[in-house]
């Protein structure tokens, strides 16, 4: 099976993970281009990815990297994203292992804290997952037949109100509710709704509820 969508692989990118993409891609029957991105590792769209190992993303805190190639990504696309990969406690021990500077689990969560106030970090534990994911949030939120039928006025910061206001009879303020009294943030919070957390929205229905889980891929009951 064939996609319209088309990938765009930062050419700097370990040799080995390039390979490995190359294979998913193909299996996916996604076209795909090497090419020197201008911003984050993966575009696909109007979605750019930043893929870091946990070693480098402690080492990209330290240059001062991560924060510039973050708010790059969230200037320039509507969709952005950094995924993380790999064991946060067996990066800590190989960061003090080879440069002797501590860093513990703490600053690396007081890291995440901060990019969540701009951008969206999702936590993988291998390659695996990361691309799995991946091809998800690129058909997800390039989806112009199914999940996105109307226009978004005005984009935020938070893709989750993004995701929402565009869905029939969800005004700006029902998706303001909705990501307010859950604490949306990110696609990990969005795909938590339920039903239950749904009905517990001023001015969301049972029927209202129903057309959010669809729009989510979910099934209805």
């Amino acid at each position: 099976m064939t996609s319209d969508l088309k990938i765009y692989m930062d050419s700097r990118e370990h040799k080995e993970r390039r390979k490995y993409a190359e294979r998913r891609f193909i299996s996916w029957g996604f076209d795909y281009e090497e090419t020197q991105l201008q911003y984050g590792d993966y575009v696909c769209g109007n979605t750019v990815i930043e893929f870091k190992t946990t070693i480098d993303f402690i080492q990209s805190i330290y240059d001062g990297r991560l924060k510039k190639e973050t708010i790059d990504q969230a200037n320039n696309f509507p969709y952005h994203f950094v995924f993380v990969v790999g064991s946060i406690d067996v990066a800590c021990y190989e960061w003090k292992r080879y440069t002797k500077r501590q860093f513990h689990k703490t600053h690396f969560f007081s890291a995440m804290a901060s990019l969540l106030t701009y951008t969206n970090v999702v936590t993988f534990k291998d390659d695996k997952e990361a691309f799995q994911c991946m091809r998800f949030v690129f058909e997800k939120c390039n989806d112009t037949n199914r999940r996105v039928v109307r226009p978004v006025e005005k984009l935020s910061r938070n893709p989750c109100y993004n995701f929402l206001v565009s869905i029939p009879r969800i005004s700006q303020k029902r998706a303001e509710n909705i990501v307010a009294l859950h604490n949306l943030k990110n696609l990990r919070d969005l795909l938590k709704l339920d039903k239950k957390k749904l009905l517990a929205v001023d001015g969301i229905g049972e029927s209202l509820a129903d057309e959010i889980l669809k729009a989510l891929g979910k099934k209805v009951k």
